[in-house]
C-alpha cells in the first residue's frame, strides 16, 4: 500500500472514531469489497443522513470530492472532509463542505435553537 493510500485510511479512521464520539456510534471506514459504499462513494457507513467523502492530500483537497459521493434514501446529505497536510510554508487545514442550500439551512437552525454559542 503507498504511503498516500494508507494516509488516507488512517484519516477515515480518525474521522469515524471522531463522529463516534459526535453521536454516531456505527460510524466506521468500510472495506473496498462491500460494493455497496464504495459505488455510492462513501468512505464512512453508519454516518446515516450523511453520506461522507474524506480526502487527506499533501496538498490542498479539491472541494469537488463531494461530487463523489452518490445521495442514496439512505444517506441523502452530501459532506465532504477535507485535509491537507502541514508543509513548510503552510500550516495543516481541515474543513467540512456541504452544498450552500445545506450549509445555510444549518445556520439557520444553529440560530433558531440558540446553539451558536455551542460552537
Amino acid at each position: 500500500m503507498t504511503n498516500s493510500r494508507r494516509k488516507g485510511h488512517n484519516y477515515e479512521r480518525q474521522l469515524a472514531k471522531r463522529l463516534r464520539a459526535a453521536g454516531f456510534p456505527d460510524a466506521a471506514r468500510h472495506l473496498e469489497y462491500q460494493d455497496d459504499e464504495a459505488t455510492d462513494g462513501r468512505d464512512l457507513k453508519g454516518t446515516q443522513p450523511f453520506a461522507i467523502q474524506a480526502k487527506h492530500w499533501k496538498t490542498n483537497p479539491p472541494i469537488s470530492a463531494i461530487e463523489q459521493v452518490v445521495p442514496t434514501d439512505e444517506y441523502p446529505i452530501r459532506v465532504a472532509f477535507l485535509k491537507r497536510t502541514q508543509a513548510k510554508r503552510k500550516p495543516g487545514l481541515e474543513v467540512m463542505v456541504v452544498h450552500a442550500d445545506v450549509g445555510l439551512q444549518m445556520i439557520r437552525l444553529l440560530r433558531d435553537h440558540d446553539l451558536l454559542s455551542c460552537l
